[in-house]
């Protein structure tokens, strides 16, 4: 069975059948998947931030700003001595 309603959001019309479970049209559908893939790619970024301002030198202990999570040394000296003391 095939009915007729509104889209829930911009109000424009669309078909429905029984097992569908939207109240969206296509467009509506399409934006509100983009919405929520961009609030979780927020997400995703703000805690991959965290972490990243949590990372010290493995040498001598300072702080690090890094740009990746694989940075391990705030310098080339401190990179260095790490390699020769092994």
């Amino acid at each position: 069975m095939v009915f007729w309603t509104l889209c829930s959001d911009c109000s424009s019309p669309i078909s429905r059948t029984g097992n569908d479970r939207s109240w969206r049209c296509i467009r509506c559908q399409r934006q509100a998947r983009l919405n929520r893939l961009r609030a979780l790619n927020e997400q995703r970024k703000s805690e991959a931030a965290l972490a990243r301002a949590a990372f010290t030198c493995l040498v001598c202990g300072k702080p690090l700003a890094a740009a990746r999570s694989t940075r391990g040394f705030c310098s080339d000296a401190c990179r260095q001595a790490a390699h020769r003391a092994v």
